[in-house]
């Protein structure tokens, strides 16, 4: 589904930014173990490399339009409702979805002729 390679392309251009996560205090409370100490590693999302790169590489030849489409619905405003990135995008809810499908359907043809 094309969604789906379109987020995963979106964690893909994320990678990691930010500075280094702190996994424990800085004073002597640091030292301390716990005596509840939980198996395992947390659970992380790690998105297909190979895929995130070919996606780029289709996202790259459209339009601008449909670049800027792309880029906002799902890297810079992934959790925001349709008509909200449509404000910021200051075009019409309805012109936002249009073009939206749009270049999901270019997308796609792109992906399958792949």
């Amino acid at each position: 589904m094309v969604q789906d390679e379109l987020k995963n392309w979106a964690w893909w251009c994320a990678g990691y930014v930010g500075p280094p996560v702190q996994d424990k205090a800085a004073s002597a409370e640091g030292n301390y173990v716990s005596e509840e100490i939980w198996e395992g590693q947390e659970a992380r999302y790690e998105p297909d490399q190979l895929a995130g790169e070919r996606v780029e590489e289709i996202v790259r030849s459209l339009p601008s339009f449909s670049r800027v489409v792309l880029k906002a619905t799902y890297i810079q405003y992934p959790y925001h409702l349709e008509h909200s990135i449509a404000q910021r995008l200051r075009i019409s809810a309805d012109r936002y979805k249009s073009e939206l499908q749009k270049a999901h359907e270019m997308v796609a043809r792109k992906l399958k002729n792949d």
